[in-house]
């Protein structure tokens, strides 16, 4: 039998011809000569690692078995092909192979069995796993079912959850299996986040709740609470996740951008390109920071190479002009413009032209330029909604603090550190609307409502305070709260006033017209 560093010998070789090959049928003909070389058929896990390499390849890209909509080129595909004669030597009524089965029933969307077979995949590895008590663990949960299942069919991870829920599992898992089901299926980003929440509750050990948490808040544009999410899963086993790594990485790139802090952008595009040199965006995007740090050399250099290589080449040719005209060289800019099959904007012809007659560097703006960098998401169910109407205060709110504007009387700033935003931010029994901090260092809860329609803001608000005051980081500084709604109950007002930890606050929309 393979040892662990032949297996690993064995990939990294495989690893290696996709990087350097593009045709599809060359890279399989050697991967399987590699395969055969090992001369070791009869070696089941062997086997299982070949076959779990040809499904993500032949699955490559796509994290909703909905993506595939050309079914026909994917079982034409060599490593499809591949996978199915493997499967013929593997005992179909060994429940151990039930997950390489179900495979090719989701790919031919035959759900009848799957949850039949799932069930008996489960309950084969909680029998196996006699080291850890019998109990089916976040690790075989999610590089088994979760990379396997993807988004299945509509009520499957509900049914699954509910299997979960009759036998012994790590916390949180069958939670983890309905927040799934609002994942793939719900239209409400706010049911998506609540759900996550809850895993994270109940078990915050659950590295692919906060992965896909991290993702929804990406999707939402919530920068910070999405790079706080994946800052905490960074270093953590990528088996236990579901993500391809240049995928976070290039999205932590994007989000530390969008917060201005160029130089961890600079790092994570690096990164990112590190992992997956041929990344389609990552390249243009590295250029676009190192212009807007002004390292206009190594920017020209890097956008020069994305035309090269046919990588994002609209937005690096618009960006290597930019970099051009603060760099001083508007003939060679004009020159470019001139030879490039490119459409160049408008504004920056115009720039360039303007230039030349003043003979002088342009000056660096980018905080208004559009389309000089390209996002990169991908398609697992999120839809763009926006929270009720409680989120627009939070907004507002979120803006003014960080823009340096006192709010409620006080100097404060959104609390942040590494792998926390305090944005919604995440305690074991609630979510706060926002954790602020003083330049004292004391702790702010601020609990926001749209009306006085709710049960008892100030019990929540006391206890989520308290909960804070008993962590802080710093024992010495306190913890306060502040809670802002419309129109107030009697009983709110006189609960505040005989409590200094809490403060009330009313705000009033009001519109005058002007005579």
């Amino acid at each position: 039998m393979l040892t662990d560093a032949q297996l690993i010998k064995f990939q990294e070789e495989i690893v290696s011809l996709f990087n350097k090959s593009e045709n599809l049928q060359d890279v399989f003909d050697k991967c399987r000569n590699i395969f055969l070389k090992l001369d070791v058929e009869d070696d089941w896990k062997l086997r299982e690692f070949y076959c779990d390499f040809l499904s993500n390849f032949f699955l490559g890209g796509y994290y909703r078995y909905s993506e595939i909509h050309d079914m026909d080129e994917i079982k034409s595909n060599p490593f499809y092909l591949e996978y199915c004669d493997q499967l013929k030597m593997m005992d179909k009524d060994d429940p151990f192979n039930n997950l390489f089965f179900l495979t090719i029933d989701l790919i031919e969307k035959k759900h009848k069995n799957i949850i039949k077979k799932a069930t008996s995949w489960i309950d084969a590895q909680i029998e196996a796993s006699v080291d850890s008590n019998n109990i089916f663990d976040g690790f075989l949960f999610t590089f088994g079912l979760v990379t396997v299942l993807k988004e299945g069919f509509p009520g499957m991870w509900n049914e699954i959850g509910d299997v979960l829920k009759k036998r012994t599992v790590e916390k949180g898992l069958s939670s983890m299996c309905y927040a799934l089901e609002k994942f793939y299926y719900s239209t409400e980003n706010e049911e998506i986040v609540d759900a996550l929440t809850q895993v994270i509750q109940e078990n915050g050990d659950l590295l692919v709740a906060k992965e896909l948490l991290g993702y929804t808040y990406y999707e939402m544009k919530l920068w910070n609470n999405a790079l706080a999410l994946f800052e905490q899963i960074e270093d953590g086993n990528s088996a236990e996740m579901v993500l391809f790594e240049d995928s976070k990485l290039f999205w932590m790139a994007w989000c530390y951008g969008k917060c201005r802090d160029y130089q961890n952008e600079e790092r994570y595009y690096r990164k990112t390109l590190e992992i997956y040199d041929n990344s389609e965006y990552a390249l243009n995007n590295l250029g676009y920071s190192l212009y807007k740090q002004k390292k206009y050399c190594e920017a020209k250099a890097i956008f020069e190479k994305c035309i090269e290589e046919s990588k994002d080449v609209d937005c690096a040719s618009n960006n290597l002009v930019r970099t051009l005209l603060a760099m001083g060289e508007a003939d060679e800019a004009r020159k470019f413009i001139k030879n490039s099959k490119i459409h160049i904007s408008k504004e920056l012809v115009r720039r360039a032209e303007k230039a030349v007659q003043k003979a002088v560097p342009e000056k660096s703006e980018f905080s208004s330029e559009e389309n000089a960098q390209t996002n990169k998401t991908v398609n697992l169910g999120v839809k763009k909604h926006q929270f009720s109407s409680e989120k627009i205060l939070e907004d507002e709110l979120v803006l003014r603090m960080e823009s340096g504007i006192s709010v409620f009387g006080f100097p404060l700033k959104v609390y942040q550190a590494k792998g926390a935003y305090g944005r919604q931010y995440i305690i074991p029994h609630g979510r706060i609307d926002i954790l602020a901090i003083d330049d004292k260092g004391d702790y702010y809860v601020i609990e926001l409502k749209k009306d006085s329609g709710y049960d008892d803001a100030y019990v929540q608000t006391k206890a989520y305070v308290d909960w804070i005051q008993k962590h802080l980081p710093k024992s010495k500084h306190k913890a306060y709260g502040i809670i802002c709604l419309n129109n107030p109950t009697k009983q709110l007002i006189e609960k505040v006033r005989n409590d200094d930890l809490i403060k009330l606050f009313e705000y009033n929309i009001s519109y005058s017209e002007i005579q």
